[in-house]
């Protein structure tokens, strides 16, 4: 695992969304460009992945290839971007 550095935030890799706008300035821009207008027609879904009742209205984070959601009850999931392998997991304990 390779921490995310001040530096790293300050000027994230192209495929990386280290933030809800994805940089400082909210630029909410992706600079990756294999998709495009000649081929955006043929795009599939690759994989997907179930999600337990309750709302959810987060924004993913992706970093080095792992896709960080949070679940409803406040649990967080880290997910394989390439295939959405659970990484790993936190469920958060209430107290009762």
């Amino acid at each position: 695992f390779k921490p995310v550095t001040a530096e790293t935030l300050k000027n994230p890799a192209a495929a990386d969304w280290l933030m809800i706008n994805r940089t400082y300035d909210q630029q909410r821009f992706s600079p990756l460009n294999q998709i495009n207008k000649s081929n955006v027609k043929n795009l599939g879904l690759a994989w997907s992945r179930g999600m337990p009742a309750g709302t959810q209205e987060s924004t993913p984070l992706v970093y080095n290839g792992v896709i960080y959601v949070v679940r409803p009850g406040a649990g967080i999931q880290a997910l394989d971007g390439a295939n959405g392998d659970l990484v790993w997991e936190y469920n958060r304990n209430y107290p009762k």
